[in-house]
């Protein structure tokens, strides 16, 4: 089974944690004797991942851990697997903070939905030319809160009116090679 923790936020990710506890612990309705240690893959060690799909002799099932995995040569040993991560008895985690949305896209294909905690933060658009994108759409109420909130987070006003007057311009000049 893969489960996905991406992202800082940490509601999501107490969530996540709580998933495990809950589901894998020695009095989880699972009740799947998880060992105490889990085992950590890391790198080079991310060759054993096959070795991990797999009980041990006694029946015991583990949590597996798959860290620094990003690097093209330790992904592929991931990608290669994934099926069978997805249909193993043991837990396989990805705990990362930042992610490319394809890598993400490609690892939730293999999780199942409750196993996918997407603790992302939102991407804020903090820049004046979002106001002026925002102003040549004529988007009256989200541009005058988008100017509000640039003014409250120090932004100054020659940033924004530059960005404004850029953008007319760069429009009126599109508008005249049409």
């Amino acid at each position: 089974m893969l489960l996905i923790k991406i992202g800082t936020r940490l509601k999501e990710r107490e969530e996540a944690n709580k998933y495990i506890r809950d589901n894998f612990g020695d009095s989880g309705k699972n009740n799947l004797n998880i060992k105490s240690t889990a085992v950590v893959l890391s790198g080079e060690d991310l060759k054993a991942v096959q070795q991990n799909l797999e009980t041990n002799i006694f029946g015991e099932k583990s949590i597996v851990y798959l860290e620094n995995w990003n690097e093209e040569e330790y992904r592929d040993y991931v990608y290669k697997y994934l099926e069978e991560i997805r249909e193993s008895h043991n837990l396989f985690v990805i705990d990362e903070v930042e992610i490319l949305d394809a890598t993400f896209n490609k690892l939730s294909k293999y999780a199942y939905k409750e196993t996918i905690f997407d603790a992302r933060e939102d991407k804020v658009k903090e820049s004046a030319f979002y106001f002026a994108d925002l102003f040549l759409m004529r988007k009256k109420k989200e541009s005058w809160t988008e100017y509000f909130r640039l003014l409250k987070v120090g932004e100054p006003v020659e940033s924004i009116a530059g960005a404004l007057i850029y953008k007319i311009k760069v429009s009126r000049i599109s508008a005249n090679l049409k």
